[in-house]
This record gives structure tokens, C-alpha cells and sequence, in this order.
């Protein structure tokens, strides 16, 4: 009887820490490369190119898509993990000069975000059927901006 309630409790317990992690999100200081790291090395071995939408944080694995929201103006963008860092305490994220772009806080250097991973499976232009393009509205504001390059399963 004491197996079956530990084994219950256990699976329980898991399938709590699973169902949080799927809306795991954190909130914290974004700032973006400068462009001197503009062609350099990066953490994963790709050159830094200031121009695609990437990002460093210190615990995503490499290739991990994912969801940036700046909370001043609430513009979105989806990056790719492909560095390390940011090396000072108080910054969550630091993302490319294109992302910081789209996100309207290039000039600030500096912003409020809220970070998302976005699930593995998802064709990220899926992301069009949520964010539509209405040719009598201007939607550009809040639709999600997808990366310049996504990795298919051949690279």
C-alpha cells in the first residue's frame, strides 16, 4: 500500500513539474550585442551575424526557439539560441542587433522583456494563422517576427 501511494505521489509530482514547465516563462532586462561581436564566434561555434534574429541566455540549450516579449510596447519576436551569456547579473537575455530592432529598444539599449520557449514541433510559420496579416489593418505592431534562418532537420 505504501509503494502505491509513494509510486501516485511521484507521478503526480512529475506530471506537476511537466505541465508548469510548458508555460515557463521568465521576466527580466534585455540588451542586445554590440556590433564589434558582429562576425565573431559565438558560444555554439556559428559566427554571430548582427543581422539574424539570435540570442544568448545561459541555460537554453543551443537551437532553442525562443519567444521575446517587450513589455514597454508589447512587440514580439522569436530568436534562436546560439550563445552564452549575458555575462552581467541583472540581464536575462542578450539578443541580436535585428532583434532589438524589431523589438523598438535599439536606441535604449536596454528593455523590460518576458522570454518563451517555443515548443520544438511547431512550423514556426504556423505562427502566421495567429498573427494574420489584415490588409485593412495594420497588424505589423503585434505580429510575431520569425527568425531569418530556421534549421531544418537535413542541418
Amino acid at each position: 500500500m505504501k509503494k502505491t501511494t509513494r509510486l501516485s505521489f511521484l507521478l503526480m509530482l512529475s506530471l506537476f513539474a511537466w505541465f508548469f514547465s510548458l508555460n515557463a516563462q521568465e521576466i527580466g532586462l534585455a540588451s542586445y550585442y554590440h556590433h564589434r561581436f558582429h562576425g565573431k564566434l559565438t558560444a555554439s561555434g556559428e559566427r554571430h551575424d548582427k543581422n539574424e534574429l539570435t540570442a544568448a541566455h545561459r541555460t537554453y540549450p543551443f537551437g532553442t526557439y525562443l519567444l521575446v516579449t517587450n513589455l514597454a510596447n508589447m512587440r514580439r519576436v522569436v530568436v534562436r539560441v546560439t550563445d552564452r551569456g549575458p555575462h552581467r547579473r541583472n540581464r536575462l537575455i542578450d539578443l541580436s542587433e535585428a532583434a532589438a530592432r524589431q523589438l523598438k529598444f535599439h536606441k535604449r539599449g536596454l528593455t523590460q522583456v518576458r522570454i518563451e520557449e517555443v515548443p520544438a514541433g511547431i512550423d514556426l510559420r504556423a505562427l502566421d494563422i495567429l498573427y494574420p496579416r489584415l490588409y485593412f489593418l495594420n497588424t505589423d505592431t503585434v505580429r510575431v517576427k520569425v527568425p531569418l534562418r530556421i534549421k531544418t532537420e537535413k542541418e
